[in-house]
């Protein structure tokens, strides 16, 4: 009976550190995502629609089957920059540029609107980078 208890009460120290992580995770506005890559297909729109809809963090867009994201870029080409320092500071205009995300970089830009978790072999739930695929 006593060994009965012990389960019990180390399944319910299991779940609560399980729940507690979730709970944190969620508190800074990132969504859990328990990766199984057998499921992969399965979780790729939660994936997909947490990224998409996080507006902390750059704007994701997508074209030709590729992540994007657009961003203000200061003055590069010689006539940009001669016009900048011709005028005053609020007369010019950022440019905007359009840049694809490497896979270290669609890596980090998941891992900010998401977290990846995988679950030990006696129950715990880690966090894990944002898988390859």
């Amino acid at each position: 009976m006593l060994k009965a208890a012990e389960e019990t009460w180390e399944q319910d120290r299991i779940r609560a550190s399980n729940d507690n992580m979730v709970a944190s995770i969620e508190a800074e506005g990132r969504v859990s995502i328990i990766y199984e890559p057998v499921e992969l297909p399965a979780k790729l729109p939660r994936v997909e629609g947490a990224v998409f809809a996080d507006r902390r963090n750059d704007l994701v867009l997508t074209h030709t089957q590729e992540l994007l994201t657009v961003y203000e870029k200061r003055p590069t080409t010689v006539r940009e920059v001669i016009r900048e320092n011709g005028s005053e500071a609020s007369d010019v205009p950022l440019g905007l540029l359009i840049g694809r995300y490497g896979q270290h970089e669609r890596g980090l830009r998941l891992m900010a609107s998401c977290a990846f978790l995988k679950a030990t072999p006696i129950g715990y739930l880690i966090e894990i980078a944002a898988p390859p695929s």
